[in-house]
């Protein structure tokens, strides 16, 4: 008895571990397919890298590196990262070479990781050092090296850059509001302060002004009203609505009256309203 029980619910349950199963597959699938790179990623990306070996070995470095990028971007690969800071060596962006060299280094094994090593230690005393000083709101504007961002973290502070003729532009919005050129020599520090005036805020009176003129205006006529003429339908006309204004008056005090007497005074409500707070 106590078999054949066991029996008839594992034939019960049959079906709702299949579901569980289907479902837990559904779910598992996409998940380990985007886990991989696709095939045609994966081959593109092989495409790119090819094509930047044949105009490296031409010494077109500029195409190099940007088949080498486009590539890099399909696929992470320490061969392609290795290529990519050989191309950037030689077109002076060594900053950015010796962050490859170093994920090569770490990310790559063997000869790999050994010629990637070596490429550092000849790019790193290439190097030079530049400190970037501010006056004035540096908050308000986007401060760019060569056209490249800076990061605010970076301000006043020696970082790395690449030796030569560096450009230095403040930018408020599409406006350059400073500018400075450096010379940055291959393992000496160089300095620059960037001048950065404040934004300009209307005054209190251009600022009425503009309100003054926002606000909409009533339509007058220019027309000249010709004087009434004496006598006739007209002074009629006028009789009536003269009348009828002053009825209107006596409706209107009268129903003012009797609201202030039977109206009671509004109830007064807390029509704040809410906060919501995370984290709770």
């Amino acid at each position: 008895m106590g078999a054949s029980s066991l029996s008839q619910r594992g034939r019960a349950l049959t079906p709702i571990v299949c579901v569980l199963l289907l479902i837990l597959l559904a779910f598992l699938g996409p998940a380990s397919a985007a886990a991989q790179p696709s095939t045609s990623s994966t081959a593109m990306a092989r495409a790119f890298f090819e094509q930047g070996l044949e105009l490296a070995e031409a010494e077109e470095w500029e195409q190099a590196a940007d088949r080498f990028q486009r590539s890099l971007r399909l696929r992470r690969s320490p061969v392609v990262a290795f290529n990519l800071g050989t191309a950037y060596g030689h077109l002076g962006r060594l900053v950015e070479a010796a962050e490859l060299f170093r994920g090569a280094a770490r990310d790559g094994g063997g000869d790999l990781a050994a010629a990637a090593r070596a490429q550092l230690a000849e790019v790193e005393p290439r190097l030079g050092t530049l400190t970037v000083h501010t006056v004035g709101p540096e908050g308000s504007v986007q401060i760019q090296i060569d056209g490249r961002p800076l990061s605010l973290e970076a301000i006043g502070a020696p970082i790395p850059a690449d030796p030569g003729t560096r450009t230095l532009r403040a930018l408020r919005g599409d406006d350059e509001v400073a500018s400075a050129i450096v010379e940055v020599t291959a393992g000496a520090t160089a300095e620059v302060t960037l001048r950065i005036p404040t934004p300009e805020v209307s005054s209190p009176e251009e600022v009425a002004a503009q309100a003054t003129a926002a606000e909409p205006r009533l339509a007058t006529s220019t027309r000249p009203v010709a004087a009434a003429e004496s006598g006739g339908d007209d002074t009629l006309v006028w009789v009536v609505i003269i009348a009828a204004i002053a009825v209107a008056a006596g409706v209107g005090v009268g129903l003012g009256v009797g609201l202030s007497q039977g109206v009671a005074e509004p109830i007064g409500g807390n029509l704040t309203p809410g906060t919501l707070e995370f984290g709770r």
